[in-house]
């Protein structure tokens, strides 16, 4: 990952032109910059990933990576960034997405564990019914 290394320290001490959107309150890098840094950027993550994986190129979505598989040949992967505005509160996000995160596998158990319930319940209430049923035939 020295390419990317090698970005991060160069964009740490770049400047840049910035635009401020009163619509959406938000301060954003101006679009010519953004789209040298990504390119620059990409560039980096492509030579990188080029030391990792066999098989890598650039496609209209971003870079691509061929996974071989020995079940199905292969998968492909895609990676392409994004520059987010300059407002972007990064720890409030990646908070937000664990305690995303954390509902949804709680709502996930809670689902499960009311199928279980339900489940043995109807269960129960058939053995009931055979019970009973058995009981009158006698």
């Amino acid at each position: 990952m020295e390419n990317l290394k090698g970005f991060a320290e160069v964009f740490y001490d770049e400047k840049f032109g910035t635009n401020y959107s009163e619509k959406k309150e938000s301060v954003t890098i101006k679009q010519n910059d953004r789209n040298r840094f990504k390119k620059e950027l990409m560039q980096a993550l492509l030579e990188d990933l080029g030391v990792v994986f066999d098989n890598v190129g650039v496609v209209d979505e971003g870079i691509a990576v061929e996974l071989p598989n020995a079940e199905e040949g292969s998968a492909v992967v895609v990676f392409n960034c994004k520059f987010k505005n300059l407002d972007y509160d990064f720890d409030e996000q990646v908070e937000a997405y664990a305690a995303e995160v954390i509902r949804k596998e709680k709502d996930k158990l809670e689902r499960e564990q009311a199928r279980r319930t339900k489940f043995k319940n109807e269960t129960e209430a058939r053995e009931k019914r055979k019970q009973k049923q058995s009981e009158k035939g006698e």
